[in-house]
């Protein structure tokens, strides 16, 4: 679409879903075919673990989990040459009084934190909110 139009000059990737055995060698192709690997996006929403969210999940397991995923992405961001961590924030409660807002603020304040000193020089994350 890229080379017809010139208005997509890179590609996003899913974490897991986009997953490769090799980095540099998917970097290399998307280079031939005069594109750019665009924002790392983590999946943290399909697995059951993540039913009450993620960073903020109630569950220490849960939110271990995300990290170690997230911070993974932002290993492959330095493998692609990516600059952009693309989260989706699923909050991952479904009415008032399900758990303590203020804990989940905390949670999540203190996970992005922590994903946000192993970005890669100049990465930046973008959170979307859902």
């Amino acid at each position: 679409m890229h080379k017809l139009s010139g208005v997509a000059p890179s590609v996003a990737l899913h974490i897991p879903w986009d997953k490769t055995d090799d980095w540099t060698d998917l970097k290399d192709y998307a280079d031939q075919k005069g594109i750019t690997i665009g924002a790392i996006n983590p999946n943290l929403f399909q697995k059951d673990e993540y039913k009450l969210g993620f960073l903020c999940s109630p569950f220490q397991e849960s939110r271990e989990m995300a990290l170690v995923h997230m911070t993974g992405c932002c290993e492959i961001m330095k493998k692609t040459g990516s600059d952009i961590l693309s989260v989706w924030l699923a909050d991952g409660i479904n009415y008032a009084g399900q758990d303590d807002l203020m804990r989940r603020k905390e949670l999540l304040e203190d996970g992005l934190m922590s994903v946000y000193k192993v970005l890669p020089a100049g990465g930046r994350m973008l959170l979307k909110l859902m």
